[in-house]
């Protein structure tokens, strides 16, 4: 049989790549010139090393001859630095690694490895699956997160790279922390008897990489968009991480990859590599005082993971960000009171959930019409909220100023241009931090955001953010609330097959299909979309524009979906305006904050209050309502607090200019109007 071949990219952390190499040095050295990491000492100050012609620089434009004396982690300092006898002395392969590594790095060691296969949970062997391996090499007393290699081109069929043979790729892709310069390394075995070194973590994040091939400069940044390992599924179940024939692989190859390590663990290992790495990178990102840099991971996804539900369950995470749901690894400490409880799922039906996927022609890679794990969507990334994590550990922002952030376009948590784009706003792009650190503050943050947007017009999602930022304590667990409530009262059907299933249940998975659209870039979504525009520098017409404007990466966004079969595939299509057929979405589609219907286009949401509020006592012919949101203005007449008006007077805001100029709420307009004889002057 032959085997299914995969494309020799970059090292994959399942279905995502691993990395590559960078170039790192210490930053009190002042031999050393790596601001913005681009390690531009000239090679006449760097000592030569037996090993530079064949560890090749992929870190610069011009490279580097002398580059192994750049570097100080323990992967350039075993494999090249140290001395064995009898191997060789600059090993290029895999194998050869391995064997100088016996020698120079045997020290307590613990290594375990982590098999990944898009087909390998849906086959047994003998279909010809193909496996990658992730090896954490824990020696000589470093953590477990210092050193991680990625190897491919293991199958099901015969030969030494079968999963029951013995056999090493002679190529491989490695990550490696710098404790001294606070970055990873990255780099490949390029199976030409050279190892390339293509930057460290403060390439990816300053300057991106320089093509999309593997072998591009600084190449590995395509996937490695934010500078840290990465474990796309890194959210258990972790689907596609428990193949077939996993466990086998990894046994008859003990000396290179140990043994098969739990997925538990490996959740454990990459977050404390994104930890270490955090702390360099916001004490980097902060010295460039770039408010929107700083906040880039709170504002739009530089990273993604990929989820997976139930057939009887829409997670919270698919329906909003899962910071505002979560208190477990992914959300920080700081968030687990005032998070915790925000979030929950919505039950559905699970038989509808298969005529469903049945009805759009739902394929997982050719092996059923379904993964491993049903319902899988992409979410936000634990490296994202870890990221977030450490800025507030840094004092720079606290809970309530990413609250109010996520919550601007919160039920397109991932891809939300509105939100993302406020970023490219050009007064937000220039805002500075204050020069002394003890100045840069939540409030001072507070204060830039709201002055570089006073002038943003109603309805739109700066407008959003600004009565979000001046109305502190906003009770965002109401119109979350409002939302999760409006989706479990839906009751609206669609007919599949003679039986009709959940109008909810089928927007849900048109969303999620949509997912899979932006995250491969296709090309119809080059067709519809965004209204070109040049404010980032770039044409603007897809969420994937948007993304690599706002990442320095120019060429495929998310390649860390490398893999079709990453994601199931279907037939729906995206369209560029309203449509009701099962096989068609809109391409900016989404679920309404207001009734759960849905719609496209940024739709803003009144601020609901637990405290007291201005406002409300402005003598607004709206004021009873006010007062049922806030707390302030006349009392509201007794008929408007029952039924369905609780939900719908969070809609409306307390400003009769905004309220009655929008159609965003003139249902909820029309209802006071019903019910309580209220009326838009």
């Amino acid at each position: 049989m032959t085997p299914r071949k995969l494309p020799a990219l970059m090292l994959l952390l399942g279905g995502s790549l691993l990395a590559l190499p960078g170039c790192s040095t210490s930053a009190d050295d002042d031999l050393f010139d790596c601001e913005s990491g681009t390690c531009d000492v000239p090679d006449s100050e760097i000592e030569p090393h037996p090993c530079d012609s064949m560890l090749l620089d992929f870190s610069n434009d011009e490279p580097n001859q002398r580059t192994v004396n750049r570097l100080d982690d323990a992967f350039a300092n075993k494999l090249f630095k140290a001395e064995a006898d009898d191997t060789q002395p600059c090993p290029a392969t895999f194998e050869d690694m391995v064997e100088k590594l016996k020698q120079t790095d045997n020290s307590g060691c613990n290594i375990k490895s982590f098999t990944v296969s898009e087909q390998g949970e849906l086959a047994s062997q003998g279909d010809g699956l193909g496996y990658r391996v992730v090896t954490v090499r824990q020696c000589d007393g470093r953590d477990d997160s210092d050193v991680l290699f990625s190897a491919f081109g293991f199958h099901d069929g015969d030969g030494p790279m079968g999963v029951d043979g013995s056999g090493l790729p002679d190529d491989v892709e490695v990550m490696a922390f710098d404790e001294s310069s606070g970055v990873y390394n990255y780099y490949k075995a390029l199976g030409d008897g050279s190892v390339g070194f293509f930057g460290n973590s403060k390439h990816y994040i300053d300057e991106g990489p320089a093509g999309p091939g593997l072998t591009s400069v600084r190449g590995c940044g395509n996937c490695h968009t934010g500078g840290g390992p990465i474990f796309k599924e890194m959210d258990s179940p972790w689907v596609h991480w428990n193949p077939d024939g996993g466990s086998t692989l990894v046994s008859n190859r003990a000396e290179a990859m140990g043994s098969k390590g739990g997925l538990g663990g490996f959740e454990d290992i990459i977050g404390r590599g994104h930890n270490k790495w955090n702390k360099s990178r916001v004490a980097h990102v902060r010295a460039k005082r770039n408010v929107a840099e700083l906040l880039r991971p709170v504002f739009c996804p530089v990273e993604v993971n990929t989820m997976t539900g139930s057939k009887s369950e829409v997670k919270d995470s698919f329906l909003f960000d899962g910071m505002l749901s979560r208190a477990d690894f992914h959300a920080s400490p700081q968030f687990a009171e005032e998070l915790g409880a925000m979030g929950r799922g919505i039950s559905v039906d699970s038989g509808s959930y298969d005529l469903i996927i049945d009805a759009i022609g739902q394929d997982a890679d050719g092996l059923g019409n379904d993964l491993s794990k049903p319902f899988s969507f992409v979410e936000r990334s634990a490296a994202d909220m870890l990221y977030i994590d450490e800025l507030i550990n840094a004092g720079l922002v606290d809970e309530e100023l990413v609250l109010d952030i996520l919550m601007v376009d919160f039920t397109r948590p991932v891809f939300s241009d509105a939100r993302c784009g406020i970023l490219g706003n050009a007064d937000v792009a220039a805002l500075e931090l204050p020069e002394n650190e003890e100045d840069q503050t939540p409030d001072a943050i507070r204060a830039l955001l709201v002055d570089a947007l006073s002038d943003a017009p109603a309805g739109t999602a700066e407008a959003q953010l600004v009565s979000y930022l001046e109305n502190r304590g906003a009770d965002h667990q109401a119109t979350i609330d409002t939302f999760v409530a409006a989706c479990e009262g839906r009751t609206d059907t669609v007919t599949i097959d003679e039986t009709d299933v959940s109008g909810f249940q089928v927007d849900v998975m048109k969303l999620r299909s949509m997912q899979r659209h932006l995250v491969f870039d296709h090309e119809d979504t080059q067709r519809v979309g965004f209204e070109a525009g040049d404010k980032f520098g770039i044409e603007i017409r897809t969420f994937g524009d948007l993304f690599r404007a706002l990442t320095n990466v120019a060429f495929k966004p998310l390649s860390v979906y490398e893999f079709q079969g990453a994601l199931p595939s279907d037939d729906i299509r995206m369209v560029s305006g309203p449509t009701s057929d099962l096989l068609e979405v809109q391409r900016d589609a989404h679920l309404s904050p207001i009734d759960c219907q849905l719609t496209a286009g940024f739709v803003p949401v009144a601020v609901a209050s637990s405290g007291e509020n201005a406002a409300c006592e402005a003598q607004n012919s709206l004021d009873a309502v006010c007062t049922n949101v806030s707390g302030s203005g006349n009392p509201l007449d007794d008929s408007c607090s029952e039924g369905e008006f609780n939900q719908c007077v969070q809609q409306v805001c307390a400003d009769d200019e905004f309220c009655c100029s929008t159609d965003w709420n003139q249902f909820c307009v029309a209802k006071v109007d019903d019910i309580c004889g209220i009326t838009c002057d």
